[in-house]
């Protein structure tokens, strides 16, 4: 493992930092360059490394964390100020963003307290389900890995309810003893809800739960979710109910709600 903890992978004059210069991290960037910009500032792009992201000159986990954050436009002039702030991709953009770091492999193990605001927990990576619109399957070979659970009150899992219930069990234990209302924040699957989680649910006092309505399949599950958690005593008035929708992605359409 490097002795410094994270990669920044494409790194250009480090406006994504408000340290420029943290000691835990090592900048690279394919550019080593200079530039006096349009107001008389002048851009910096001095990357302790200079490499391509495409063959980064590090083995494999060296890092913790790698912050990937590549050019964003491809249809810039080599000597227009937009490329020399934050460099252009070339046309084999699609083919090269697939050779960056990590791309579509299972995330790797997660430290516990390291790079996650206080408060947010992983408990479980991954995803049973197949979802078309979904990258977790792609990321993750469509397995679900139960991680140690470690403390944290916002949960932030792809799909805790799939987990087995013995995981479920020392999650929840867990949540009861943190100091602050739980929040579920990953998007918990309405079809895996039965009045008894419900009811658990509902001991546990959330402060908010969050559910997916991704394709027109998942309204029932969605309506059938949300009489059990009303009859297990939460209330619409108190807003703790809600719900994440998949509008206008690629096959869906933009037609107007029917259901509210």
């Amino acid at each position: 493992m490097n002795r410094k903890k994270i990669l920044d992978a494409c790194c250009g004059s480090r406006m994504f930092w408000f340290d420029k210069n943290n000691a835990d991290t090592v900048f690279m960037d394919c550019r080593s360059e200079e530039h006096t910009l349009c107001d008389g500032r002048t851009l910096e792009v001095r990357p302790d490394v200079v490499g391509d992201f495409r063959d980064m000159p590090f083995s494999d986990n060296s890092f913790y964390l790698v912050v990937f954050d590549p050019p964003h436009l491809n249809n810039l002039g080599k000597s227009s100020w937009l490329a020399k702030k934050y460099g252009r991709l070339l046309p084999t953009w699609e083919d090269d963003i697939r050779r960056g770091p990590a791309f579509n492999e299972p995330g790797g193990d997660f430290v516990p307290g390291m790079y996650m605001k206080k408060g947010y927990v992983i408990t479980s990576r991954g995803c049973p389900n197949r979802c078309w619109f979904c990258a977790v399957p792609k990321r993750e070979g469509g397995q679900l890995r139960e991680l140690p659970v470690t403390d944290g009150w916002i949960v932030t899992d792809d799909n805790l309810l799939a987990c087995s219930s013995g995981h479920i069990d020392e999650v929840f234990a867990m949540l009861s003893r943190q100091p602050h209302r739980p929040q579920f924040v990953g998007g918990l699957e309405a079809a895996l809800m039965t009045p008894e989680m419900a009811v658990r649910l509902r001991g546990l006092k959330p402060e908010s739960m969050f559910f997916a309505y991704d394709t027109p399949n998942d309204l029932d599950p969605l309506q059938a979710a949300g009489k059990m958690l009303l009859d297990a005593g939460f209330t619409k008035a108190s807003n703790v109910l809600q719900c994440y929708v998949l509008i206008g992605f690629r096959a869906t359409h933009r037609k107007r709600p029917s259901h509210d």
